[in-house]
């Protein structure tokens, strides 16, 4: 399925973390404050949605697909780094952990068939990162 998997790194390179153009703020508590609203917007709509589908897409995908995907990644969490507390490699373990926990928790609950599992997950995630972002 090669075109396929051509329209698919070309989504992912279009689409994959478009809306983190907002984080390039320069005052660091800006930054923190829009990125946990792109976190909550992603927990509750669509981002996230989007980003875990193509998660689960690429993860099925061929080797080009997956280093696309990789790549595009990688450039989500080097746009969230900086929001992060702490010195680099601090910063980059904890823009690891928040998109990694957002990807799961949506993953997890766009598979629940009841809407308080659903929320409770969410919830569980959205404090978890706020967490992060704030350094504890």
């Amino acid at each position: 399925m090669p075109g396929g998997e051509t329209a698919l790194e070309q989504e992912i390179r279009t689409r994959l973390g478009a809306e983190l153009g907002a984080l390039d703020v320069p005052d660091a508590a800006e930054r923190r404050r829009v990125l946990l609203d792109l976190l909550r917007s992603w927990l509750d709509g669509e981002g996230g949605e989007e980003l875990a589908a193509l998660t689960a897409r690429a993860g099925s995908a061929g080797d080009s697909v997956r280093a696309v995907y990789q790549l595009r990644l990688s450039r989500v969490v080097a746009m969230v780094m900086p929001a992060m507390p702490g010195e680099q490699e601090e910063r980059a373990r904890r823009a690891w952990a928040v998109v990694a926990t957002v990807v799961g928790a949506v993953s997890v609950s766009r598979a629940l068939a009841d809407s308080v599992h659903r929320g409770a997950v969410r919830e569980a995630a959205l404090r978890s990162v706020e967490a992060l972002v704030a350094g504890e």
